[in-house]
């Protein structure tokens, strides 16, 4: 009997463990089956290390596919979500050494070698005023400005 409030405990806290990993971030919406958007934005990474286009509106609760192609010489990222899961990888990523840097992608983040394209679907909140952030976290790259913005329209 006594063996259920510990699992209850640890059932809790591996749920807070896998939401802080990824995937969908509250306030940002969350990851959407490929193919299933109803329109796609096509992204590409320049070789100045900028989005084009660096911002998006979007229809409250709308998906969409993002087509992004890496048109630089070197290895970026396309990541999707709030400011929290933007900082907890910013910080993952800078104690990585460099040749650790490419990681498996997941439902809101796909790694883009040099001319490669790649999609990622996404669900945006269906509360208008909303802003959700795109960006990569190679070192270097967010905090020199690759990074855009979604903004929920009304």
């Amino acid at each position: 009997m006594k063996r259920r409030p510990v699992l209850s405990a640890m059932v809790g806290l591996a749920t807070l463990v896998v939401a802080g990993c990824g995937g969908s971030s509250s306030g940002a919406g969350e990851p959407a089956a490929a193919g299933g958007g109803t329109r796609t934005v096509e992204v590409t990474i320049t070789p100045a290390k900028q989005y084009q286009p660096a911002s998006v509106t979007v229809a409250p609760g709308e998906v969409v596919t993002f087509k992004v192609t890496n048109a630089s010489g070197e290895l970026h990222e396309f990541m999707m979500g709030d400011s929290h899961a933007h900082a907890a990888h910013e910080k993952e990523m800078a104690g990585m050494p460099m040749a650790s840097m490419k990681m498996a992608d997941t439902p809101n983040y796909v790694d883009i070698d040099p001319g490669q394209t790649k999609q990622l679907t996404w669900k945006f909140p269906a509360k208008a005023g909303m802003t959700v952030v795109f960006g990569s976290h190679i070192p270097g790259d967010f905090t020199g400005g690759l990074k855009g913005s979604v903004t929920v329209g009304g």
